[in-house]
């Protein structure tokens, strides 16, 4: 299967003309020209033909030269990516990524970019839309949406999956992905490359030296790897099927989606040529029922109300998405709510019980609940054996030889190809892949498994927060 890789830095170069036109000039990391985007001016559509020395360009410098012969411009801002673009009124927002940080290598060649920084760009447009009200108000909400320090993205690398991946990039999950509806103006045009697919959550990783005395190796640095050092990688990703916040998202909803639902993996892998990788994943969320909170007052604990008609509808359309995504027919649902029988969270665990009942009734799926009260447990026995009391209960579902759901533990191969002739050359940096490609070099990476996970553990507490996090 062929790589996608980056040989180069992604830069999108933002200009506007004296006669308020804008342009986005971009060098794609994939790509070894650059494009010109306009910006219409009049309505905010995108324009892009692919015609040499016109809109497509071998520099930057080029297409910045081609515009100033047109017309008085100005750089207005570098970005490092496009997340979307919406029209409202008079004008014409643009968000980009100004500031970024790489913080997760996959398999030595895969950059994982968190957004440090956003900024949406305003443009002004000759002529105005027709946008009622709630229209205005949801463009409003839109841009007041927190980006920066909460979400990642990958050019080269399918993300929206579990690892490994053999997914092209672009052909995403949309479930897990953030931008889906500000990048369809690019979209439509064919330019979906243009916008990295944007997930909310975490991806991190640190490089461990296997030697005690080995110097440690610099997380940022240039990407080569080597086999004394291991990979350690987490990477959370939120689904985007019950947003909401924490009172406002909790249980299932007309998509089936679980509110504060996430996917969360944890990998391990190491090599250069040959890349040795173990993971394993599994999902924390709220209880997959039809249910809400009410506060009645400051003080008292909030109040938990299941709904009284059909409380399980979409349940099994939840649990039918984990058997399709996972290929799995075992999922383990830890559940850490009270069970003492005057506990406002007891009723929530009963019916959470009966919906199981149900779904087992329709679906083809070896589902089982495992209770762990955790405020009562690290109440009275403190926190280190209600520690050891959790893993009493994970590590037989985790590790046991006969029935453990276990790790998926495999090889990737990655080798260099010119027509049908494979050449030796090192992974790298996204310079040393730029060379690469220059001389004609195409990666290819072919991946084997010894043991796959055959199950999912799943965990909630009331909010999948708090004792979530500690699980």
């Amino acid at each position: 299967m062929s790589t996608h890789v980056a040989c180069r830095d992604t830069v999108h170069t933002l200009v506007g003309t004296q006669s308020g036109e804008f342009y986005i000039v971009s060098s794609l990391s994939t790509r070894v020209d650059t494009q010109v985007l306009q910006v219409d001016s009049a309505t905010g559509d995108i324009f892009y033909n692919a015609q040499p020395g016109v809109d497509l360009f071998a520099s930057e410098d080029e297409a910045i030269a081609y515009i100033r012969m047109r017309s008085t411009a100005a750089i207005k801002l570098r970005a490092h990516a496009l997340l979307g673009i919406v029209t409202a009124e008079a004008s014409a927002y643009l968000l980009v990524a100004t500031k970024i940080r790489r913080d997760l290598l996959l398999n030595g060649v895969h950059n994982v970019y968190t957004v440090v920084e956003a900024e949406w760009v305003k443009m002004k447009l000759w002529y105005p839309h027709r946008s009622s009200p709630a229209e205005l108000n949801q463009c409003k909400e839109l841009r007041q949406f927190p980006i920066g320090g909460l979400h990642f993205y990958c050019e080269t690398y399918d993300i929206t999956r579990p690892y490994p991946s053999t997914y092209p990039v672009h052909d995403h999950v949309r479930e897990f992905c953030w931008n889906d509806y500000l990048v369809k103006p690019f979209e439509r045009l064919g330019l979906r490359e243009w916008c990295p697919i944007l997930v909310q959550g975490l991806a991190v990783g640190r490089p461990i030296p296997i030697h005690p005395h080995q110097p440690p190796p610099d997380p940022h640095g240039s990407g080569a790897t080597d086999d004394n050092v291991f990979h350690l990688c987490v990477i959370a990703r939120k689904s985007n099927l019950n947003p909401g916040t924490r009172y406002a998202a909790r249980g299932l909803n007309e998509e089936g989606g679980a509110g504060n639902e996430c996917e969360c993996e944890l990998i391990l892998w190491r090599g250069q040529d040959s890349i040795d990788f173990a993971s394993h994943v599994w999902r924390r969320g709220t209880v997959p029922i039809w249910w809400e909170t009410k506060i009645t007052n400051k003080v008292a604990e909030v109040e938990i109300e299941v709904r009284e008609k059909d409380p399980y509808q979409g349940a099994s359309q939840y649990y039918s998405g984990l058997l399709e995504r996972f290929g799995l027919k075992n999922i383990y649902l830890v559940n850490l709510l009270r069970c003492t029988p005057n506990s406002k969270e007891n009723q929530l665990i009963e019916h959470y019980q009966k919906s199981i009942r149900e779904v087992k009734r329709l679906l083809n799926v070896n589902a089982s609940i495992h209770n762990f009260d955790w405020h009562t447990n690290l109440k009275s026995l403190g926190t280190e054996s209600a520690i050891s009391g959790l893993w009493s209960i994970l590590r037989p579902i985790l590790t046991d030889p006969a029935t453990g759901i276990g790790c998926t533990v495999g090889r990737i191969a990655h080798r260099f190809v010119v027509g049908d002739e494979f050449v030796r050359y090192p992974l790298g940096s996204s310079e040393v892949m730029g060379r690469a490609r220059q001389r004609g070099l195409t990666l290819l990476s072919e991946q084997c498994y010894k043991t796959r996970q055959n199950g999912i553990t799943r965990f909630n507490c009331a909010d999948s927060l708090d004792r979530t996090n500690v699980a």
